[in-house]
């Protein structure tokens, strides 16, 4: 059991909640083309979700959970102008944190 993380497919670099507190059922979320803001969505977070899955591109890497923490395999390079990428269960993760933890998983092995 693990998870998969994808790159958001080209040319969308990040997808952005605007305003997120726990009772708003609608999200205002920002879509990024090659950087520069290109529109506005209002979703739910089921929707935003699906958004999210819908955008993945190629896998990058798949973590899976050890005894002495997590191991990253590394399957396509984290595109250098990546702002963000995917899990396989629609979580929007910024790209530095994903390069962080396979680095920190480096370290500890």
């Amino acid at each position: 059991m693990g998870t998969t993380f994808y790159a958001l497919r080209p040319p969308i670099t990040s997808i952005r909640v605007v305003n997120d507190a726990p009772n708003l059922t609608y999200l205002t979320v920002n879509i990024f083309v090659t950087h520069q803001l290109s529109g506005s969505l209002q979703l739910n977070r089921d929707e935003l979700r699906q958004l999210a899955i819908a955008t993945c591109g190629i896998q990058l890497a798949h973590r899976t959970a050890r005894e002495n923490g997590p191991r990253y395999e590394m399957i396509n390079a984290i595109p250098g102008d990546a702002a963000q990428v995917v899990s396989e269960y629609g979580d929007l993760i910024d790209a530095s944190e994903l390069r962080e933890a396979i680095d920190a998983a480096r370290e500890g092995e």
